[in-house]
């Protein structure tokens, strides 16, 4: 696509243009998709380069999409295509060598098995340290993401569908899910197209739940930002809750869950109406604006429920909001923590109505009324002032340590002064 928008198109600024075609092929991120594959086989597939020849056009495949060889696609399936082909290349390496002796000034090793044994050990060692999630950084991050306060609310929400129900879930349960019969990614049914194609993708008839993480849009805009993939996802996942009739069970922090047919929760946004409750100035040279918030006073009043024996803690609160402006490039809310001290303790980022209706879908002036259950994490005795910051995120997608999607950010725009929603105690 990035080429042209038809095949006539695409060939003919292939003849014309063809440093476009020699940029993206040598792009850094292939060359070191092709260092590393190499490496994780110790380098004897170039002493049978030859045997790689066949898996030029798999190559080719894969550079010339819009990611190419970056480190998701190194970490993930999409490897498995080049194994092959890698091992062929490294038998012939190491009958090189057994024939020819290593291409250096003396032979290390007579028998070409202790040298494959040598280089299973190296490189073993070499992807543990480097592409695994279980390096020391990697673990350390394990044992950091698994004591998040959301994951109690994740397994609750898991624990809650069928074990033979089909479901469709966010990247971030995926890894959590990946032992069900029947399960599909969200992210198809948002971006509407099947994998690595313009062929239209529809979520299959028989899916039950539907388990989204709405911090998924947030990587949504990394990945697809200003794509049709992203501009009219939010329509295809409304329209696939109403045509589908799924209804909202239940809806934590960032976790929705839906069940077909299911009575559900009252809407989670409305638009064209604003919230009867404590007004809030008008923040000069801000474009997102926070009109009202109701169900709470000054002093902020949390709830606490149990999720698989264990308590956390909420804070419920509707917020309506508007835009000055229209903007292509939707906004994100951030919810932050400030303790007596003035330092910043918590923030976690939110899409602006659950990605379900973001902003660049709103009408200027036009105000949009939003509920919320913020996740309060567990924080030291005292008193912390809540604030709520809209922002612009630029970023691009990697792999956390379960080897899910997530955002890593490069950029923040900061729209204006953080808004003081009010106080909580611990």
């Amino acid at each position: 696509s990035w080429l042209g928008s038809s095949v006539p198109e695409i060939a003919k600024n292939a003849v014309l243009h063809p440093w476009l075609l020699a940029v993206r092929l040598f792009a850094p991120q292939n060359i070191l998709f092709a260092v590393a594959s190499i490496l994780l086989f110790a380098g004897l597939p170039l002493l049978g380069w030859k045997k790689l020849l066949p898996a030029f056009p798999f190559a080719l495949a894969l550079f010339f999409t819009g990611f190419g060889g970056d480190e998701i696609t190194l970490r993930t399936h999409y490897m498995a295509v080049f194994v092959p082909f890698l091992l062929w290349a490294s038998i012939e390496g190491l009958r090189h060598i057994q024939e020819q002796g290593l291409p250096i000034g003396k032979r290390l090793f007579d028998h070409p098995a202790a040298l494959a044994w040598l280089a299973l050990a190296g490189t073993t060692l070499y992807g543990f340290f480097t592409l695994s999630p279980f390096g020391p950084s990697g673990i350390s991050s394990l044992i950091k993401a698994y004591r998040e306060s959301t994951v109690a609310v994740e397994n609750a929400l898991i624990a809650a569908i069928p074990d033979d129900a089909a479901v469709a879930a966010s990247y971030s349960v995926l890894p959590d899910l990946a032992n069900r019969k029947e399960l599909y990614s969200l992210h198809y049914a948002f971006a509407g197209k099947r994998q690595l194609s313009s062929l239209p993708y529809a979520l299959p008839e028989d899916t039950d739940w539907l388990l989204y993480d709405a911090r998924d849009y947030l990587a949504y805009t990394a990945q697809w930002n200003g794509q049709e993939k992203l501009t009219g996802g939010d329509d295809r996942l409304r329209a696939l809750l109403r045509e589908r009739n799924f209804g909202l069970v239940s809806f934590d922090d960032s976790l929705l869950l839906f069940r077909r047919n299911a009575p559900g929760l009252p809407a989670l946004y409305e638009v064209g109406t604003e919230v009867e409750g404590r007004m809030v100035a008008k923040q000069p040279g801000a474009n997102m604006q926070l009109l009202a918030l109701a169900g709470q006073d000054r002093e902020l009043t949390t709830e606490s429920r149990l999720f698989n024996e264990t308590t956390r803690t909420f804070l419920p609160i509707t917020l309506s909001w508007s835009v000055v402006r229209r903007d292509e490039q939707p906004f994100e809310l951030q919810f932050q923590l400030v303790d007596s001290q003035k330092h910043l303790v918590y923030k976690r980022r939110y899409p602006v109505a659950y990605g379900l209706f973001p902003t660049p879908e709103w009408k200027a002036g036009e105000p949009v009324t939003v509920r919320y259950r913020f996740l309060i994490p567990k924080l030291p005795k005292g008193t912390y002032t809540v604030q709520i910051q809209a922002a612009t995120v630029k970023g691009y997608l990697t792999l956390d340590p379960k080897l899910s999607a997530e955002t890593a950010v490069t950029k923040v725009a900061l729209d204006g002064k953080p808004w003081v929603l009010g106080t909580l105690s611990r």
